[in-house]
């Protein structure tokens, strides 16, 4: 059995009592500390195919046969995928070692990387459609 597999201790919450949420957290904390877990592959998946897409979406022989709506797909599931990861990242970290979070270069690079999506998202929400599709 792989580390990511074993539950043999208990997880106890604030009150000392073993609690469905915290065999949750150490679930998930298992998958995103054990590098060949699961959690982990499909993230590195995931890198992969965004890194494909970004190289292969400047490629002009394929504007023909892949439309820029997919191009949008694709990044958006990447994007919520990446930010999925970052929240259980943030869920799975103790309260004490908070801040050790937003000061660690790996979570800063991980926010960086989603952040220009959303950005765009809320500025497009917010331009008339005429400017939108301008831009």
């Amino acid at each position: 059995m792989r580390k990511w597999q074993s539950t043999n201790h208990a997880v106890f919450d604030g009150k000392g009592r073993c609690g469905r949420l915290g065999k949750c957290r150490e679930f998930l904390r298992n998958q995103v500390v054990d590098p060949s877990s699961p959690f982990n592959i499909i993230i590195m998946v995931v890198i992969f195919v965004a890194t494909l897409a970004m190289v292969l979406e400047t490629v002009t022989e394929l504007l023909p046969y892949i439309t820029e709506k997919a191009w949008a797909l694709v990044e958006m599931i990447c994007v919520t995928l990446f930010t999925i990861e970052l929240c259980i990242k943030l869920f799975v970290q103790p309260v004490k070692k908070l801040p050790n979070f937003f000061l660690s270069p790996m979570n800063w690079v991980d926010i960086v990387a989603i952040l220009p999506f959303y950005l765009t998202l809320v500025t497009d929400i917010g331009l008339p459609i005429e400017c939108a599709q301008a831009s």
